[in-house]
């Protein structure tokens, strides 16, 4: 707000500036001073691919533990879920985003892909779903028991269920 005060009259002001940014997912609503009118944004939502489809399916949960790094804009994460928005990035330009799966909470859970070039488009949050696979890895002999003799088998197939 502004008042000026001269001799035969009194002008009063009053003006906002800023944005709000929607569709960054969880149906938030991002308030900001800075004006976000044709910049660009990203929603990274990892989540744990229980089935292996690289697709989120709804019994498939957010998970929390993702690291990352991007060559420009902010970064958010906000405190009640782990999803992330990337703010303030140059519309038509390429960005280089590095995903670290160090800090989940199990060690089986793996990212396939670390790094990732976006091309940002304007006005508009790019929503990114980060699939973290479920791995691990077994080794060992099979054997057959004929009698008292274990004959090492080859060409087995094992299932894990």
């Amino acid at each position: 707000m502004n008042t000026r005060i001269s001799k035969n009259f009194t002008m009063t002001g009053q003006s906002a500036r800023g944005s709000l940014a929607f569709g960054s997912g969880n149906a938030k609503v991002l308030a900001d001073r800075r004006n976000q009118v044709g910049r660009a944004g990203i929603t990274l939502v990892p989540y744990l691919d229980i089935n292996n489809n690289n697709k989120r399916d709804e019994n498939e949960r957010i998970t929390y533990g993702l690291d990352l790094r991007i060559n420009g804009g902010r970064i958010l994460q906000g405190k009640n879920d782990s999803i992330f928005r990337i703010l303030d990035l140059e519309p038509f330009a390429s960005y280089m985003l590095e995903l670290n799966d160090t800090k989940f909470e199990n060690i089986a859970w793996q990212l396939t892909n670390k790094n990732m070039s976006i091309l940002m488009d304007p006005n508009q949050f790019k929503l990114i779903e980060i699939p973290i696979k479920v791995m691990g890895e077994i080794n060992g002999m099979v054997y057959l028991r004929s009698g008292n003799k274990l004959k090492p088998q080859s060409r087995v197939v094992v299932n894990i269920y």
